[in-house]
Formats: C-alpha cells, structure tokens, sequence
C-alpha cells in the first residue's frame, strides 16, 4: 500500500509539472546561430536569427551591424503552426555575410521588443584568417546589400510595424 501512495504521488508531480511547463512561457523567443566562428577571406558566413511567437504582438526585429562583413544574400522564411488553441509563429532571418577584414571580428545581438519586453540573442565573435584572396577584390564593383541589412528604411525615424497574429 505504501509503494502504491508513493507511485501515485511521483506520478501527480510529474503529471503536474508537465501541465505547467505546456502553460510555461517560451524563454526562447529570440535566438541567433552561426555555421562556424573560424573562417578565412574565401569563405562565407552563415548568421541566422530565429523568432518564436505565440499570438503576440511582436515588432520587427533589429538586427545587428555587420562590420567587418559585406552582405552577400539574405532570406526569411514564416512557419505558423496551431496546436491546442494557440498560433506558434516562427520566422526565420538568414543572411549570408563575406568577410572584409582579417583578425577578430564581432557580430553585437539582435534584440526584438515584445509588448514592453525586450529580448536579444548573444553576440558573436569570429576569427577571420587571410585566405587566397584580398578581401575586398572579389566583390570590389558589384552592388551590394546595405551595411544595415534588414528591413531597408526602417531607421528613418517612423515607428515600426507590429505583426500581428
């Protein structure tokens, strides 16, 4: 009788505790990822920023300046799922960045203002080594992407847009 008390008890705890992490906040709203931290001048660079939401009102996010890098490409992509009654939003930045310099570079966190919440991912710091080419001859008279990449004009001094789900 005491063994069946004592199961039933660890089974409520971990019941309960499973109800209450489904409620639980999502503490991972914003966060960034690079494919590698070591590159040399020949190489690309992979910097991805990933947002979840859930039915909230969040704005655009601010993105880093990437100095000490030009940006080569960038993309987002959108997934909105509904499980149990809510909507999970999840957006996806990638932008694909091309050294400019050699030694240590840092790449600052890109923050985004939920209601009165501000959330930022860390920074990154990466090592960029010579590689075969100088690092600026290969793109020296193509166009390029702005130094301040995503959304273009944003800065301007009008309010940003919220999206809402």
């Amino acid at each position: 009788m005491k063994k069946i008390f004592i199961y039933s008890a660890i089974f409520l705890f971990l019941w309960g505790f499973n109800a209450c992490a489904d409620k639980a906040p999502d503490n991972n709203i914003i966060k960034a990822e690079i494919d590698k931290s070591e590159l040399t001048t020949d190489d690309l660079l992979n910097y991805k920023v990933i947002i979840n939401s859930m039915g909230k009102n969040i704005s655009l996010p601010d993105f880093p300046e990437f100095d000490g890098f030009e940006t080569v490409s960038q993309a987002h992509s959108s997934n909105i799922s509904f499980s149990k009654g809510e909507v999970r939003r999840t957006t996806t930045y990638l932008f694909v960045l091309l050294p400019d310099k050699v030694g240590k570079v840092t790449i600052g966190p890109a923050s985004i203002s939920i209601g009165n919440d501000i959330y930022a991912t860390e920074s990154f710091e990466i090592e960029v080594t010579q590689g075969k080419r100088a690092p600026e001859q290969e793109f020296k008279n193509q166009r390029r992407i702005p130094k301040k990449p995503y959304p273009p004009d944003i800065d301007s001094g009008a309010s940003k847009p919220e999206i809402t789900l």
